[in-house]
Formats: C-alpha cells, sequence, structure tokens
C-alpha cells in the first residue's frame, strides 16, 4: 500500500507491518499484529486483528485509535470512509479521535483510489 509518499506491507504471517526505506530491498518494522492495512493521502491505517478495531500509524511503532470496527475501510485522495459492521452506513472519518460523519446509506463494499 502507499501513501503517495511512502510504501507499506504487511509480513506474510500479518505479524508486522513493514515501511520500505527506498533503498534497494530494505524495509523497516513501523507496527505489530494486523488485521488489514490500508493507506493513501490520509496516511497508513491497521484493523487489530483480535476485534477489528482501527488505528492510524503517527510515526514508526506509535499508533492511535481512530475507530472501531467495520465491515471495511477505504482511503480516497486524503479521506478515510469506512462501512458500518452491518454494512448499512458509509462513515467518513473527520481526522480528530474516533469521530465519524455518517455520509451515505447501505453498500455492498467501498473502494479507495
Amino acid at each position: 500500500m502507499s501513501t503517495g509518499s511512502s510504501l507499506f506491507a504487511q509480513s506474510p504471517d500479518r505479524s508486522s507491518v513493514f515501511q520500505w526505506t527506498g533503498n534497494g530491498s530494505s524495509w523497516i518494522k513501523v507496527g505489530g499484529p494486523a488485521g488489514r492495512l490500508y493507506a493513501g493521502g490520509a496516511g497508513v491505517f491497521v484493523t487489530n486483528p483480535d476485534n477489528g478495531d482501527l488505528f492510524k500509524m503517527n510515526g514508526p511503532n506509535n499508533w492511535s485509535k481512530v475507530g472501531g470496527a467495520g465491515r471495511d475501510f477505504a482511503v480516497a485522495g486524503d479521506a478515510l470512509y469506512g462501512l458500518s459492521p452491518n454494512s448499512d452506513a458509509v462513515f467518513r472519518w473527520t481526522g480528530n479521535g474516533t469521530v465519524w460523519h455518517k455520509v451515505g446509506g447501505p453498500a455492498y463494499s467501498i473502494a479507495g483510489r
């Protein structure tokens, strides 16, 4: 996944998140276990593999919770969107703490670009 300025990946067993250093095949570990990885202009986000909570990377090994579990998340441009666990609404993260605003109704899935 890319933020436009950095490249991120999960280890095959999903036990770690890595950032490419920009040199050859050199990567640095920036996070621990993650269920899913999302990245884009709004930042780098991962879900907790145990409960699905969403976290944003503030720096290497520095993550803050930005939301609870959702069916899916997507980073589009500089915005982060989430689909509610039961797919009945789409929300947009405000960029502050765990505050989200409803922006749409039911959806099967959402996708970033």
